[in-house]
């Protein structure tokens, strides 16, 4: 089922949930999650508008389940979450899984009206304790979850997205108010020392690790998501995607960065470039 056929939604919120869709491949990926989008559909029924499985994790459903209806006996947690307007979390029985799904119900609001439901459902399994990438990634995801509550994601300005937009797999910064790194992810750390940036980045900002980035800088002065590709010394590009970390009035309160080394990309762009140039050079010649 489209965005654009829910009667229950007129065309800011269409608009608004579409941009949620849009990039809520970064969500998924940082809540090892499935996330289903729910929007009424009646008394008491939800419809599956739209679903996305984790390129992090393993997936619980292996079929689509876009355009199911469930009931609010079926989804007490979605109805809830709808009704009141809050973040609830809980367990649910699943005949599909013959066992117990996690879900964490976030309301998603548009101009102070709860307009859907983003269900995080994942399965109830028992694992180790999980490491610092791990924590800071389910973190990352609340910290987004309490944004979508408020109405604060998805961004309206984030209009323009990178051909090479980096994913949360690429590489990930998390940065305090100040812009200080709270956490380097292996692949954001492999980007950075491949740009020139050495020691620790901990504890640091970027500028004065020697990566300077617009995108960062409009993402924690001005609350505005930014995206840009830096090229360093002619050899290594790095794609940026900024976004800011709201809370309510006190405005940004830090925020994510995704990193991705697209230096392979842009030399191969170069290079075809260069023969292009070359055949036109000949194509010309054999003219005159």
């Amino acid at each position: 089922m489209a965005l654009n056929q829910s009667p229950t939604l007129d065309d800011g919120a269409r608009a608004h949930l579409s941009r949620l869709v849009s990039s809520w491949d970064m969500l998924a990926d940082f809540c090892f999650s499935d996330l289903v989008l729910y929007v009424p559909a009646g008394v008491d029924e939800f419809v599956m508008l739209s679903h996305i499985r984790p390129t992090t994790s393993q997936t619980i459903y292996h079929s689509d389940l876009v355009g199911e209806v469930r009931t609010a006996e079926q989804r007490p947690l979605v109805a809830k979450a709808f009704e009141g307007g809050e973040v609830v979390e809980g367990n649910i029985e699943s005949a599909w899984l013959e066992g117990r799904i996690r879900v964490m119900c976030i309301p998603v609001r548009y101009e102070g009206t709860v307009v859907a439901v983003l269900a995080r459902e994942s399965a109830q399994t028992y694992r180790a304790q999980p490491g610092e990438l791990e924590l800071t990634y389910l973190q990352v995801f609340d910290r987004f979850a309490a944004m979508i509550a408020t109405g604060d994601f998805p961004f309206g300005e984030e209009d323009v997205h990178l051909a090479n937009s980096p994913r949360v797999g690429d590489g990930v910064i998390v940065l305090d108010a100040d812009g200080i790194i709270d956490y380097a992810s292996p692949n954001a750390t492999s980007a950075l020392t491949r740009s020139g940036v050495v020691g620790n980045m901990r504890g640091r900002s970027l500028a004065d690790a020697g990566f300077e980035s617009s995108a960062v800088r409009t993402a924690l002065s001005a609350g505005r998501p930014g995206v840009e590709e830096i090229d360093v010394s002619g050899a290594t590009t790095i794609a940026v995607r900024a976004m800011p970390l709201l809370a309510g009035a006190d405005g940004a309160v830090g925020a994510v960065v995704l990193l991705r080394d697209i230096s392979d990309v842009r030399s191969r762009d170069r290079l075809l470039l260069s023969k292009d140039a070359t055949i036109r050079e000949i194509h010309h010649r054999v003219k005159n």
